[in-house]
């Protein structure tokens, strides 16, 4: 005799959005810039920057429609490697991150990534051929969550959303030699039906919270990286300040100092 089957089911599971929610609860609003940072810094990194873009892009046509609600102002974050498969892999473990199996990693398993949620709804990442569009919602990618295109396909659509990354100077016509993170502003009417984050967030919050970065960077706060060596801010096209460090990495911070130089 064939063994019962079960009359109802109660799987255990949790939305996506809800687990973005909890690490961000986790992690303070005042560690995106500084997780963003280290992520770098793992990745062997030596130059990393932000550049807070305050433009809207209304080209046409996109991928989908809903996605024009991303192309206002954003934050981007540039560093000079590029993004892995590995790297890949570890952003879809959410709480599984490959990094746990690196004790060289000095992130805290990958989940340091997933603060940008308190500004976002949905980053981008751009690195070699490829083209990531986050939608932890499910608003225009339905059972995807995670697409990424191919951005060396002849595509007017793919072409659009690329604009959005050209305030990095990335030479987007051919596979990007670098990881650009954008991270579009959460908005007003965003915010009203986030299940992450229901706050807006401003050009004013962080542009405060990249000037708060060059003060902790001020005091020291470059010392403890392995291989990050210079950082620059910028809005839109201007240099806001720009930090270097000198002297070997291989004595920890002894010997080594910061050159911190405003503009703004």
């Amino acid at each position: 005799m064939a063994p019962p089957a079960p009359s109802r089911n109660f799987e255990q599971n949790s939305p996506i959005t809800t687990i973005l929610r909890q690490i961000c609860e986790s992690y303070p609003e005042s560690s995106c810039l500084r997780e963003l940072l280290q992520n770098a810094d793992d990745a062997q990194a030596s130059e990393i920057e932000y550049v807070l873009d305050t433009d809207t892009y209304d080209d046409s046509p996109l991928i989908d429609p809903r996605l024009r609600a991303y192309h206002g102002p954003a934050l981007l974050v540039k560093n000079n490697n590029v993004f892995t498969d590995a790297d890949f892999a570890s952003l879809a473990s959410i709480g599984d991150s490959r990094k746990r199996e690196d004790p060289a990693s000095t992130g805290k398993y990958g989940q340091g990534f997933n603060s940008c949620f308190h500004w976002t709804d949905g980053p981008w990442i751009l690195s070699r051929q490829w083209l990531l569009l986050l939608d932890p919602h499910r608003e225009w990618s339905t059972d995807s969550g995670g697409p990424t295109y191919d951005i060396l396909q002849d595509s007017l659509e793919i072409h659009n959303h690329l604009k959005t990354f050209q305030r990095t100077g990335v030479n987007t016509s051919q596979a990007v030699d670098a990881t650009v993170i954008r991270i579009p502003l959460r908005t007003e009417s965003q915010a009203e039906k986030s299940k992450i984050v229901s706050r807006q967030v401003t050009i004013q919050e962080i542009t405060k919270a990249l000037y708060d970065l060059g003060q902790e960077i001020r005091e020291g706060g470059m010392l403890f990286l392995r291989y990050v060596r210079k950082v620059t801010v910028k809005i839109d096209g201007n240099v806001l300040w720009e930090a270097c460090t000198t002297g070997s990495t291989e004595e920890g911070t002894k010997g080594r100092a910061i050159t911190l130089t405003s503009t703004g």
